[in-house]
């Protein structure tokens, strides 16, 4: 296998709980780099916030995939090249639900996280792109609406539970849990998933799966996956995750990123 690309999740593979990554990971990804390989993101995150700043400090100039793949975005050319929002109709669904429910959750557009309850003492992303949702206007341009695991509290039940309530009353939806601190919930349009976002990735660098490696921990990087030809689970990952790893790397706490990359540079010869 002839390894052309580098699709790495954020949260928990990339950097820690407080966004902080490995030092040291700075020279394995400029080797990789040297070598003509891509590294991108593959992140339920929008690129504003600490996506940003870690892509810019490790000067990772590439395509990325964001918002669970429903947006994939140049950061070296400032250029958007697939656009995938939650259709309007479904929007205002959800928002009426989550409402009712009386859950902490975010509206995110590609500039701003309208959040329904500001919190400005948080990890979630820059206070600057965060709005109160009483400003949002237009509803045809959310690309991901994030249930909140940590100001939530939400357990693995309730957190299903709204997952089939949600699904009932919206059809053109995706819908995949995470764990932060608790359980969460990212709800992004059908078309929008990892999955569909690599399939896209591999068309737009003319790439094939079975040369991409996929490095992830999390629920939703079981579709990232199914879209890749060798995959990289983290200790911390999920057994139905593990089930489907070529290897098992530590925690990310442990050094897990930078065991991974250098695992890809052997196995690869890069």
């Amino acid at each position: 296998m002839q390894l052309k690309a580098i699709l790495c999740d954020f949260d928990g593979s990339l950097v820690d709980k407080n966004d902080k990554y490995n030092p040291q990971i700075k020279g394995l990804l400029d080797k990789i780099k040297v070598r003509g390989v891509h590294f991108s993101l593959a992140t339920g995150r929008a690129y504003y916030g600490a996506v940003q700043r870690v892509l810019e400090e490790l000067e990772l100039f590439d395509y990325h995939i964001l918002y669970g793949g429903a947006l994939i975005f140049n950061n070296k050319e400032n250029n958007i090249l697939l656009y995938q929002p939650i259709s309007k109709e479904s929007v205002k669904k959800i928002l009426n639900y989550l409402q009712n429910a009386k859950l902490i959750f975010a509206l995110e557009t590609k500039n701003f996280a309208y959040m329904n309850k500001v919190v400005k003492t948080s990890a979630y992303t820059d206070i600057t792109s965060i709005k109160p949702l009483s400003e949002l206007i237009d509803f045809s341009n959310i690309l991901k609406i994030l249930i909140f695991g940590n100001f939530n509290r939400l357990s693995e039940t309730q957190v299903e539970n709204h997952k089939k309530n949600l699904g009932a009353q919206c059809k053109d939806i995706s819908l995949m849990k995470f764990i932060f601190n608790n359980y969460g919930l990212d709800i992004t349009s059908e078309k929008a998933t990892k999955h569909t976002a690599v399939l896209e990735y591999e068309k737009l660098l003319n790439i094939p799966r079975n040369q991409i490696v996929a490095i992830g921990d999390g629920h939703n990087d079981y579709p990232l996956f199914t879209a890749c030809g060798y995959n990289i689970a983290m200790e911390n990952a999920p057994k139905e995750l593990k089930e489907i790893a070529d290897f098992i790397a530590p925690t990310v706490e442990n050094s897990g990123t930078q065991v991974a990359l250098q695992h890809v540079i052997t196995k690869f010869s890069l």
